[in-house]
């Protein structure tokens, strides 16, 4: 049997491309989820630091963490599914409301339900630590609220 030595080239030289590439993709698919899930982890880091004010009625320590945490609202858009843009905008302007009404419980109740939203989507194929001990940390605020 005689192999053809266009396919022999073909076999010796592009597939390892070839599969060089599809590990490039992959490494790069990788980056973007390590990132997204960045972003969000570091966007619950606001919302976890406005319970405590929240129930000690400090209205000017919140509302200088709600504006900290505002500043992440772009970035976070960015990286949660479509589907989730809309429930992330609805908390956050339940986190508002709260904080004009100056309603302290709906306020921490809101950040624990935003932290949930964001741990939520964290993709668990790039964690180091599983996410469900983050969701566990955040059932100690719900339960401080």
């Amino acid at each position: 049997m005689r192999i053809d030595p266009n396919f022999s080239r073909w076999f010796c030289q592009g597939l390892p491309a070839l599969l060089l590439l599809c590990a490039a993709f992959s490494a790069v698919a990788d980056d973007a989820i390590s990132r997204a899930n960045e972003i969000l982890l570091s966007a619950t880091s606001p919302y976890e630091d406005i319970v405590q004010p929240a129930l000690a009625r400090d209205d000017a320590g919140v509302t200088k963490l709600v504006a900290a945490a505002d500043a992440r609202a772009a970035d976070v858009k960015r990286v949660l599914p479509a589907g989730a843009v809309a429930e992330f905008d609805e908390a956050l302007a339940a986190i508002h409301h709260a904080v004009v009404a100056k309603d302290h419980y709906a306020t921490a109740d809101g950040t624990v339900n935003m932290i949930t939203l964001l741990v939520d989507h964290v993709q668990p194929t790039a964690l180091k630590v599983p996410k469900e001990v983050s969701l566990l940390d955040y059932a100690g605020y719900t339960l401080q609220v």
